[in-house]
C-alpha cells in the first residue's frame, strides 16, 4: 500500500520575453530564393515561414529568429551535419522563441558535441512531422564510439512551452533529454526507437504530458521509458505502448519515478499504458517522498516494484 504525503509549494514563475513579430510576415523559398537553410534564416524576418525544397542539406542550421521552418516532406528533405570534423555542433539549434520546425529528416552524425541532434534553447518551439535521426557518437575523428546524448535536447534549464509532435525518433542512445525548471512540455504521437537509457527524461518539469508515443528499446540492459525526477509536478503519461528489447534476457523499466530522499515529487498521473513487454511497468525509487501517486488502466506484467524504498 503506498503512503500519500501532501506538501503544498509556493513557485514563481517568470514569463519569458514575447518577441516581435512581424505584421506581415512573408515567405522564402529554398533554394530558389537563397541556396542555404541558413542564409535563408539570416534573411528573414520574426514571423516569416522558410519553405525548403526536396533534397539532403549538409549544414548546420541555427533558427535565431521567431519564425516557421517548412520542409517539403520528412522522407526527401533532409538537414544533416557532423560528418566532417571534430567537433561538431547540432544540425539544428532553436535558440530564439516562438518556433515551428515541420517536414524533415534531421540527421547527426558521429562528430556532434554536445550530443543533440536538435538543441533547444528557446520557449515555445513546436517540433512537429519530423524524422529525427542520432547515429552513434565518436569521442574523437576517427575514433571509438561512445554512449552519450540525445536525439533532442535541452541547452537551457527553465525552458516553457515544448511540443514534439507526430514524428518519429531513430536514435542511437537516448530520446528526448529535458532540464531542470521546463514548464509545459508536450510529447505526443512519437515513435522512439532507442538503445539507451531512456526515451524521455523529465528533469525537474512542473506541466508535462507524454501522451500516445511507442517507446521501442532494441537492447541495453536497465533502460527505461521515461524517467521522471524528483521536483516534478502535475506529470501525465497516458495512453503509451512501451516494447521491450527481450524481456527474458534484459531488464526494462516502463516508467521510474525517481522520488528520492533529496527532493519531493509532485502530482504524476499514469494511465492507459501498454508496458506488458516490460520487466517492470513502474518502479517508484522514494515513494516516502512522492506527494501523490495515480495508477490506472495499465497493462503491465509488474505493476509497482519499489526496489528502493
Amino acid at each position: 500500500m503506498l503512503t500519500a504525503i501532501f506538501l503544498i509549494s509556493t513557485m514563481a514563475v517568470i514569463a519569458p520575453a514575447i518577441p516581435i513579430v512581424n505584421a506581415n510576415p512573408g515567405t522564402i523559398n529554398v533554394p530558389t530564393d537563397y541556396s542555404t537553410i541558413q542564409a535563408a534564416i539570416d534573411a528573414a524576418n520574426p514571423g516569416d515561414t522558410i519553405i525548403v525544397a526536396a533534397g539532403t542539406y549538409d549544414e548546420q542550421v541555427v533558427i535565431s529568429k521567431s519564425l516557421t521552418l517548412q520542409g517539403a516532406d520528412r522522407e526527401t528533405t533532409e538537414i544533416r551535419f557532423g560528418y566532417g570534423s571534430y567537433p561538431s555542433t547540432s544540425p539544428l539549434t532553436i535558440s530564439a522563441d516562438e518556433v515551428t520546425v515541420s517536414g524533415f529528416t534531421i540527421r547527426s552524425g558521429p562528430y556532434i558535441e554536445p550530443a543533440w541532434t536538435i538543441a533547444v534553447g528557446g520557449h515555445s518551439a513546436l517540433l512537429t512531422d519530423l524524422h529525427v535521426i542520432k547515429e552513434e557518437c565518436r569521442q574523437s575523428l576517427g575514433g571509438s564510439f561512445i554512449k552519450k546524448g540525445a536525439a533532442v535536447g535541452f541547452v537551457n534549464p527553465n525552458i516553457s512551452s515544448f511540443t514534439f509532435t507526430d514524428s518519429t525518433v531513430d536514435s542511437a542512445w537516448n530520446g528526448v533529454y529535458t532540464r531542470e525548471g521546463g514548464i509545459n512540455i508536450v510529447v505526443r504521437n512519437v515513435n522512439f526507437t532507442y538503445p539507451g537509457e531512456y526515451a524521455i527524461l523529465l528533469k525537474m518539469i512542473t506541466g508535462a504530458t507524454i501522451g500516445g508515443n511507442t517507446f521501442t528499446c532494441t537492447k541495453a540492459p536497465g533502460s527505461f521509458g521515461v524517467i521522471v525526477t524528483r521536483g516534478s509536478d502535475d506529470i501525465v503519461i497516458e495512453k503509451n505502448q512501451f516494447v521491450g528489447y527481450d524481456k527474458s534476457l534484459v531488464r526494462h523499466v516502463g516508467i521510474l519515478l525517481q522520488a528520492y530522499a533529496e527532493g519531493t515529487m509532485g502530482d504524476v498521473d499514469i494511465s492507459g499504458n501498454d508496458i506488458s513487454s516490460f520487466n517492470i511497468g513502474v518502479e517508484v525509487e522514494d515513494v516516502a517522498t512522492l506527494q501523490r501517486y495515480s495508477l490506472t488502466a495499465i497493462t503491465s506484467s509488474e505493476t509497482l516494484t519499489e526496489l528502493r524504498t
